[in-house]
């Protein structure tokens, strides 16, 4: 793709064409190092919610006893309590009752991203890591918020203009096997992209895939094999050559190690910075291992229940860390030295359902640190200098605004 001008005046020219209106394409002035831009990121699932059937059931059997003593009054019964079930959700004040829940997935997220670099993505499982990164791509479309990438809101394009940017913003699963065509071959798995864009056919295609492999560190006669008749490792390799196959600028990797054995594991991460110094990509790198994620991303953000508890640069994470939660994670990575004791942090208290989270700070059902004002506001902003910020009432220092360390 050329550059996000050039893109904003075809796509113009294409809605001129069909007589839309050019300004619904939201555009923002992006620094030259920064990639993606993420602001205010929400993702809710609804979920139904039944009509209240304790009462009900109660009731119902209550009819069935009395329908063993006088039937015709127990049928009465019974034909009355199935008449109000189904008509009572409709008449006031019943019908006021929310009918649909929101699971509040990923809730208010901001995340910059810049060139070159590896961001992680770290937190306990089910916190929404694997959501947000699906709809900052828009695999998922978003609740509300936006994702500017190259200076563009991909969250208002059509699905023909999204289509566009697509091939330059790809994901790597977490599970190899599952995100991989059991009935195709891995040249077809790879050449697929080449056919839905457009990009090359034939026996230019075929030996682009040749070549993917190889950088991969596949060989060529892999081509013509099934998913299952990889290793786990050739599996990941595969999906990163699928990846791969329209040189994006931009790869969500979610958790690519973590179903694979410790050595397999060594040598695809080998490959991911390979890729990344050879290609000039860009890295959301998505990690339960605290460990790997401070070697390996420059910058790390800290997500809790869908919001970001703290960022910053992977030395400010592990080394000056302040929001209680990030020391109770880091707390718990293994000390590769047996004359070393690190001082474990535990957690007590319950993880609050995303459906119903309590007001103020999500984190306060399990923080060592929670006051009365933890159950009524938000956290504000703390930075700690222009990259290091951290999401609490309770903690020392800090500034409400990064512009401070730019003075």
């Amino acid at each position: 793709m050329g550059s996000s001008e050039s893109f904003i005046e075809r796509l113009a020219s294409k809605q001129e064409a069909k007589g839309l209106l050019a300004d619904r394409i939201r555009t923002k002035e992006m620094g030259e190092d920064v990639i993606l831009d993420v602001i205010n990121l929400r993702k809710f699932f609804d979920i139904p919610v039944p009509f209240e059937t304790t009462w009900f059931m109660i009731a119902f059997v209550g009819a069935l006893v009395l329908f063993a003593f006088y039937q015709l009054y127990g049928l009465i019964v019974i034909g009355a309590i199935i008449v109000l079930y189904f008509v009572l959700p409709y008449i006031p004040p019943f019908n006021k009752r929310p009918r649909v829940a929101h699971l509040k997935a990923v809730d208010g997220i901001s995340i910059q991203i810049k060139k070159g670099k590896i961001v992680g993505l770290v937190g306990e499982s089910g916190c929404g890591k694997s959501t947000a990164a699906k709809t900052i791509i828009r695999l998922l479309e978003p609740t509300s918020g936006a994702v500017y990438f190259k200076g563009i809101d991909i969250n208002r394009l059509t699905s023909e203009e999204m289509k566009e940017i697509r091939r330059h913003l790809q994901i790597v699963f977490q599970d190899p096997y599952a995100s991989l065509n059991p009935r195709a071959t891995a040249h077809d798995i790879i050449i697929e992209p080449f056919d839905i864009h457009g990009v090359a056919s034939g026996d230019e295609a075929s030996y682009r895939v040749l070549t993917l492999l190889k950088d991969v560190g596949l060989a060529p006669h892999h081509a013509y094999r099934y998913p299952h008749e990889f290793s786990g490792g050739q599996r990941q390799r595969l999906g990163i050559a699928r990846a791969l196959a329209l040189e994006p600028d931009f790869i969500v990797m979610d958790e690519p190690v973590s179903n694979l054995d410790v050595s397999v594991r060594a040598a695809i991460i080998q490959l991911i910075l390979e890729l990344q110094r050879k290609m000039g990509l860009t890295y959301l790198f998505i990690a339960h291992d605290l460990s790997l994620v401070k070697i390996l991303c420059d910058e790390v953000n800290v997500m809790y229940l869908g919001k970001i508890m703290e960022a910053g640069t992977s030395d400010e994470i592990f080394e000056s860390m302040m929001h209680p939660y990030t020391k109770a994670l880091i707390s718990a990575v293994p000390i590769a030295d047996p004359t070393k004791r690190s001082k474990k942090i535990f957690l007590t208290g319950d993880i609050p359902t995303p459906i119903n989270p309590p007001p103020g700070c999500k984190f306060q059902t399990r923080c060592p640190l929670v006051s009365d004002v933890c159950r009524v506001e938000e956290p504000p902003a703390r930075w700690y200098s222009e990259s290091h910020v951290a999401y609490c009432h309770n903690i020392e220092g800090g500034e409400s605004s990064p512009d401070f360390y730019k003075q």
